[in-house]
């Protein structure tokens, strides 16, 4: 057993086997900790069912939160045998609700959060690459704070941990190289990226490639960037 993990899940139930699932589809190592002799679930029985970012996204979600429904992959069943969730079916709760994972989606090169990529987007990560040049303590600096209202909305209201939240995500949004060069891109916090004028530039160029007609989504991105792996 590693001593370091990217993520560690406590339990190894259903719901930590469905996290453990999604995640073993990106690079980052993952460890599922359960306190029982017997994991009766396992990872590839559960997963979102057709749920992607794409299709679950909307422009209209302006906190940009989704409780994505845990989905059996195949028929799951009992020590006798009898299937007690088929394949395509929801996990439910005690109580017959839906169990849910929360999941933050939003649009790459978003920095405010206006559903568009843009200079205004690309002025972000520029202000905040001059900050970063100049010294400032990134783990206190504010990404977006000037640009972005529902961060500001949050500082106003001292809601510091929702404001930080959203900009960390912000900043994942906005860190365009790293998605292509780094597995370990979802886990970092704005202090450890690197945004910069490279950055500032694909921004720049995405928004000029879809201002002359190429369609908004990853294929522009990747013929922006050309780091497609």
């Amino acid at each position: 057993m590693k001593e370091e993990y990217d993520v560690v899940i406590i339990g190894g139930g259903i719901c930590g086997a469905a996290i453990g699932r999604e995640l073993s589809k990106t690079k980052a190592s993952v460890c599922i900790l359960e306190k029982e002799d017997d994991v009766t679930v396992s990872t590839n029985m559960l997963g979102f069912g057709e749920k992607t970012p794409v299709n679950t996204y909307n422009k209209e979600n302006f906190v940009f939160a989704y409780q994505v429904p845990v989905i059996a992959e195949e028929d799951i069943t009992d020590a006798d045998g009898n299937v007690i969730l088929a394949k395509g079916q929801a996990l439910k709760d005690d109580k017959g609700e839906d169990i849910t994972v929360t999941t933050y989606i939003g649009v790459k090169g978003d920095a405010n959060f206006d559903g568009d990529v843009d200079s205004t987007d690309s002025s972000a990560v520029l202000n905040w690459y001059a900050n970063a040049s100049t010294g400032a303590d990134l783990s206190t600096l504010q990404f977006v704070y000037d640009v972005n209202p529902y961060i500001e909305a949050a500082v106003e209201n001292n809601d510091l941990e929702t404001a930080e939240m959203y900009d960390n995500f912000a900043a994942f949004l906005c860190d365009i190289d790293e998605e292509y060069t780094n597995p370990n891109n979802f886990s970092l916090t704005k202090a450890n990226r690197t945004m910069d004028s490279t950055d500032a530039s694909f921004i720049l160029g995405y928004y000029a490639n879809i201002s002359t007609g190429d369609p908004l989504g990853r294929a522009t991105w990747d013929k922006t960037t050309d780091l497609q792996k």
